[in-house]
């Protein structure tokens, strides 16, 4: 992730919280989208 300039560690604990507040959403095993855009797409 160097350039996030994050480890990679930080990188998916970032994304786990991402997750867990439902700001993004699991697509596929390594693709998350959006949920707000998506819903306001929809």
């Amino acid at each position: 992730m160097e350039y996030l300039g994050v480890s990679r560690r930080t990188a998916y604990k970032i994304v786990d919280n991402l997750e867990a507040d439902g700001l993004i959403e699991e697509v596929t095993g390594k693709e998350y989208k959006a949920v707000d855009v998506f819903d306001i797409l929809k």
